[in-house]
């Protein structure tokens, strides 16, 4: 069985890439309630099992030139970039250190209080079967 190293990209460099429109999809594959704790700005919650069921579907979503996947420390991430690259996703990375690594390049937001003016976070949901 072949074994591939995921692809990584720094979080300074996904800081970079996040202030060029239409460039870049950070999928965070972390719980809903993590997600909720703290997040990148702008990135949809896809949880590692939902990921799993639905990889083929979520594919043909993922329409940006690159994929950045995230979780607490890249495990996950790990994850999920060699099931995505089982459907065909060539262009996702993980982002180096995960979540705890992108805090101190200012990627991530801790979730406020209503007043804190953050948008809602987004999240994917299941899709029914039919």
């Amino acid at each position: 069985m072949k074994t591939t190293t995921p692809s990584r990209i720094d979080p300074a460099v996904l800081r970079e890439r996040l202030t060029q429109p239409d460039t870049v999809s950070v999928l965070d594959v972390r719980s809903p309630a993590e997600f909720d704790t703290v997040h990148i700005p702008g990135s949809i919650n896809v949880p590692l099992n939902l990921l799993d069921q639905h990889a083929e579907t979520l594919a043909t979503r993922l329409v940006r030139p690159q994929v950045v996947l995230v979780c607490q420390s890249g495990t996950r991430a790990a994850h999920a970039q060699r099931h995505l690259a089982g459907v065909g996703v060539d262009n996702a990375h993980v982002l180096t250190g995960g979540i705890s690594a992108s805090t101190p390049n200012r990627l991530s937001r801790w979730r406020g209080t209503p007043n804190a003016g953050l948008l809602p976070p987004r999240r994917l949901r299941p899709v029914p079967t039919v």
